[in-house]
């Protein structure tokens, strides 16, 4: 089994800052997670309404991707992701791979959109992209559900390269984890690599990232990390953390220090102006399994003390909780602090 490091600060730790990096910042980072000999890199979003044409990781199209990072030299390892949240940007959009593109599309989705986002993966595959399959919230799943998705995979899209275990939510323990990568290593196909993108709402990831690696497995695995940790609601685990842990305990000849400068050079001022990390807050997003974007605006917006805000988090209908709904949040956290008021 081998063992990848996949850097998702410019994609992941966007959600932080709205995507708004500076282009000279995001060829800096990639030249950086490159030379540090990270094997993937991913560099934002392909996003077709909400995209910009630069100085932002959330592209409009390709070429807005072309235009801020030149093609990857050809002794250049650290293979180059995009990532698609399904129904956000078409297939039909994207030009056939090529120098100036992109290595690869990563394509996440709910659990509604399953077929239609196996259909665009398909897609994507037949223009010569690698393609990950990343399916959101694996709690949703069942095991048998799981097991199915993955079996439709491998018919839909026959050349994709790797399957992912999403803990959104930073939901799951060490074991919890473990058992979906054990799952998944039983049924994927030879050849493919299994993906594990986790939170830290339970200030767990890096004990997911111990657990998986000391598992028996047949595929190779891939761990997604951010420089700082930076990433939505608890953020990430540490691409510095992971790189250190893997060099001292399996060999791997990561450049550390690397991922430290850039960290500290690039990532460490966001911190004076936004927030990420293991809190009680984010917890909640964890124990009550809810996107952390709600927590995130009401804390801004109402400031809550924590006794507020897990009463309005644990009042969220179900139907509410995977994608946040901003005239939704609004409207209910107003009639929420409207009756306190009252009483």
């Amino acid at each position: 089994m081998n063992i990848s490091i996949l850097d998702c600060t410019l994609r992941d730790g966007g959600c932080v800052n709205g995507f708004d990096f500076e282009g000279d910042l995001m060829r800096s980072v990639a030249r950086a997670v490159s030379n540090g000999r990270a094997e993937y890199i991913e560099l934002g979003y392909l996003d077709s309404r909400k995209g910009n044409s630069e100085d932002s990781s959330c592209f409009c199209d390709m070429n807005a991707y072309s235009g801020t990072f030149e093609p990857r030299p050809s002794d250049d390892k650290c293979m180059r992701f995009l990532m698609i949240d399904q129904g956000k940007f078409s297939p039909e959009d994207l030009p056939v791979r090529s120098s100036d593109t992109a290595d690869g599309i990563r394509i996440c989705f709910r659990k509604d959109k399953i077929g239609k986002a196996l259909e665009d993966a398909r897609q994507i595959a037949s223009k010569g992209y690698e393609i990950f399959i990343q399916p959101m919230i694996c709690t949703r799943y069942t095991d048998e559900e799981f097991t199915d998705l993955i079996k439709m995979t491998e018919e839909a899209v026959p050349s994709y390269s790797a399957f992912y275990i999403v803990d959104s939510f930073g939901e799951l323990d060490e074991k919890e984890v473990a058992d979906r990568v054990l799952l998944a290593d039983r049924y994927l196909g030879e050849g493919r690599k299994i993906g594990v993108h986790t939170h830290n709402n339970r200030g767990l990831c890096f004990e997911h990232a111990r657990r998986v690696t000391g598992l028996t497995l047949s595929h190779d695995v891939i761990i997604d990390c951010t420089l700082r940790g930076m990433g939505k609601g608890a953020g990430n685990l540490p691409t510095e953390v992971l790189a250190e842990f893997l060099s001292d305990e399996f060999g791997m000849d990561y450049r550390n220090d690397i991922f430290t400068k850039t960290s500290d050079l690039y990532i460490a001022s966001y911190q004076d102006h936004y927030t990420w990390g293991d809190s009680e807050e984010y917890r909640l997003s964890a124990k009550y399994s809810v996107t952390p974007s709600y927590i995130k605006m009401i804390m801004e917006k109402y400031e809550p003390d924590i006794s507020s805000l897990e009463e309005i988090i644990s009042g969220i209908p179900p139907e509410k909780r995977d994608a946040f709904d901003p005239e939704f949040a609004r409207k209910y956290c107003d009639g929420f602090f409207a009756l306190r008021r009252a009483d």
